[in-house]
């Protein structure tokens, strides 16, 4: 996956999956000393697999990427009009599926090129379906939070919902399959586990220590 994103160009999807590699050693600690030794053996396997598929697919486009000046200049833009358009109708929103229509009657800049989505879901959220979807779509985050930090590999959830503030990942028919797929998961683990919530960091990471 990490160098699928290299190869994709991906700034926010690079420093996410970076996030995620660099956390995943700091949960060695909270598992048992007997198990962390066969753990760091496939950590290091998957730190080699991952920089050896990133030298193959080559860290050149991503590098491009970076060194653009001003970058998120227009998506910061389509953020502003999808801002705007949200407060214009902030109870009701204009309608799911309607901010490619709405957009040009708010936009900043205009080159005669078609903008799909407004590359920030969470303003586009507000702009369609009003403050109510967007404070679901909050208690919906919010709610994935302890999940995701009880299993490592539900942070990918938050990984996602994070990315949609500069792209939209929610949109993708079958990412988002595998988003709910890895929700549903990780929230049937979580409530097998609720009991040892509140006994110590060695139990609040006992689906990682068990699982990874």
């Amino acid at each position: 996956m990490a160098s699928s994103v290299v190869a994709a160009g991906s700034r926010t999807g690079a420093a996410l999956c970076a996030a995620e590699l660099l956390y995943v050693p700091l949960m060695f600690a909270f598992c048992p000393a007997k198990e962390n030794i066969r753990r760091k053996y496939t950590f290091a396997a998957v730190l080699a697999a991952v920089a050896t598929l990133t030298v193959a697919v080559g860290w050149t486009r991503l590098a491009a990427r970076f060194a653009e000046p001003n970058s998120y200049a227009l998506r910061w833009d389509l953020t502003r009009s999808s801002w705007e358009m949200f407060l214009a109708r902030p109870l009701t929103g204009w309608g799911l599926g309607t901010w490619s229509s709405v957009y040009p009657g708010f936009a900043h800049y205009d080159d005669g090129t078609f903008v799909n989505q407004a590359h920030n879901e969470w303003v586009q959220w507000a702009a369609e379906g009003g403050i109510l979807l967007f404070l679901l779509m909050l208690a919906f985050a919010i709610h994935l939070i302890r999940p995701a930090f009880r299993a490592i590999w539900g942070l990918g959830t938050l990984a996602v919902l994070l990315h949609a503030f500069v792209d939209y990942p929610f949109e993708q028919r079958p990412q988002l399959a595998v988003f709910f797929f890895v929700f549903f998961v990780n929230t049937v683990f979580f409530s097998m586990g609720d009991d040892f919530s509140d006994q110590g960091c060695e139990l609040r990471n006992f689906y990682f220590c068990r699982s990874y």
